[in-house]
């Protein structure tokens, strides 16, 4: 394979333009990189080449004959393998098993023959300086950069001519990130096409030879022979857009008290102390690309992770909330990122998946439930909140996301006595109507005197609703910003190490 061309591929989810007439080269014995920030429809892309997703219009060409890539089976035989930043393995099998995974060897008998199999594996394993001795090892005992490695060693195996790397140093050591460079480098100069997807772009003048970026599903800029700086990638990928930021909080200047305070917390798998603040009435946004470690944080906050040092105050007296049930009798609430697989229970009616956050409010006289109050008070949160549904007793997988998304909403709307709201992702796959009324009702708690936090990868999301933008990478506040003025490419750099923002010391109203 001597190039691998894409002509005017698009995609379209629902309403949202994922890829615009995108058209981009990768020859042979080439690092290209792709850039562009949360959004920009870099993963599309990848699971397009990968027969994962199929394009609404386009061409793909391998060596200038057009091919369809309608499975991923069908990319496997092209040639085509992907390692990505959380390496997709069998933990409980050994390396050797998912090394042959979908292509095991066999005898004449049908057997499985792991004498063929470690025999051929072996000049691979000694290319990429990784021992034999691990063949047997369970692969979930490897840490993230060996597992790396033996898809890499994978692809080899598959004769792949075409490897993605989608974010492949954002959980590597500086050891491991430059063993990683050194393989990439000898598997280009052995004639491999190379895709190099990440946001560091400080790396890319080491790694890459060209550049792509991505913006809005569109191609806005190309770079050939490394003639590009950091500073020209930000600028294209912001796209100089302008977003207006919210006005200030409505509630009188004496109100603005601060509810949350985070001083000097240290949050696994990350070392460095975190500290922030969030004021009643305030809306606080967490920008930072995959792995920057806001999700963990806040989970630590809530009482789901754990977190080795520091202090958490609440109102000025200090908590340390053991589990999410401590967390919420003090009055944090958190709305989770996988909305399925976190807060709803898919097979339960909406009644049950509403009233999850607590029924204390609905005991009578004995501890009985008040039935009758509960579907009144689930009927009254499903027209607040304008929930689609035929029905209080239907599941509530049969709701669209945005009526899930509103589902986890009431419950903690019934609930009352919460004082700060983390909302992770609170729009992620939700159209654009409901996204506005969520936002609205983002902007109605906290204007009812509640702090908010709301983490989100949408950068204009976070412009948008929020009165302070935190930004994290690596597990530390990177930049602290006032949401005035233009302030993208700013919030850019924070996020991808270009630039360090010192937080303000923020005082006590």
């Amino acid at each position: 394979m001597d190039q691998l061309r894409l002509d005017n591929i698009s995609k379209r989810f629902g309403i949202i333009q994922a890829l615009q007439n995108v058209t981009l080269s990768f020859p042979r014995g080439k690092v290209t990189a792709l850039v562009g920030e949360n959004g920009a429809g870099k993963s599309t892309l990848m699971k397009i080449l990968m027969g994962v997703v199929h394009p609404d219009s386009g061409i793909i060409f391998v060596d200038d004959k057009a091919v369809k890539i309608s499975h991923p089976i069908m990319a496997r035989k092209l040639g085509f393998s992907a390692v990505f930043q959380e390496p997709l393995v069998f933990s409980h099998l050994s390396v050797l098993e998912n090394l042959y995974m979908g292509q095991l060897e066999r005898t004449r008998l049908g057997n499985i023959d792991r004498s063929a199999m470690r025999q051929k594996a072996r000049p691979i394993f000694d290319e990429l300086a990784l021992s034999e001795s691990i063949l047997d090892a369970d692969m979930g005992s490897l840490g993230i950069g060996y597992q790396q490695l033996v898809l890499i060693a994978q692809a080899l195996l598959y004769q792949s001519q075409l490897i993605i790397f989608d974010e492949p140093t954002a959980i590597l050591s500086a050891q491991e990130t430059d063993h990683l460079f050194r393989i990439i480098h000898d598997l280009k100069e052995s004639g491999h096409i190379i895709l190099y997807v990440s946001h560091r772009l400080d790396e890319l003048s080491e790694i890459a030879d060209h550049a792509t970026v991505l913006t809005d599903g569109q191609v806005v800029a190309g770079y050939q022979d490394r003639q590009w700086s950091a500073e020209d990638l930000v600028q294209k990928m912001s796209g100089h857009r302008i977003y207006t930021p919210i006005n200030e909080p409505v509630n009188p200047p004496e109100s603005l008290r601060v509810m949350l305070e985070i001083e000097n917390l240290r949050v696994p798998p990350y070392f460095q102390p975190v500290s922030f603040s969030v004021k009643a009435s305030e809306i606080v946004g967490f920008y930072g690309q995959v792995g920057s470690g806001r999700s963990e944080l806040m989970q630590a906050i809530f009482g789901i992770g754990r977190y080795r040092s520091g202090k958490i105050r609440l109102q000025e007296e200090t908590i340390a909330p053991k589990n999410s049930q401590e967390a919420m009798s003090c009055g944090i609430a958190y709305l989770p990122e996988d909305r399925r697989e976190q807060g709803l229970f898919p097979s339960q009616t909406l009644i049950a998946n509403m009233m999850a956050g607590g029924l204390n409010p609905f005991r009578r006289l004995l501890g009985l439930l008040d039935v009758s109050a509960i579907q009144r008070k689930t009927q009254d949160m499903v027209e607040r909140l304008a929930i689609k549904t035929p029905g209080l007793t239907m599941p509530v997988s049969a709701l669209s996301g945005g009526g899930q998304q509103k589902v986890l909403f009431a419950r903690w709307l019934a609930r009352g006595e919460v004082k700060v709201m983390i909302f992770d992702e609170p729009t992620r796959g939700i159209d654009i109507a409901t996204k506005e009324e969520i936002h609205g009702l983002i902007r109605e708690l906290a204007q009812k005197g509640l702090a908010i936090i709301v983490i989100s990868s949408d950068l204009p999301e976070v412009l948008t609703l929020s009165h302070r933008i935190y930004v994290m990478r690596n597990g530390i506040i990177s930049g602290h910003f006032i949401n005035q003025g233009n302030l993208q490419e700013e919030i850019l750099k924070a996020s991808i190490g270009l630039s360090m923002s010192t937080p303000e010391i923020e005082v006590k109203a």
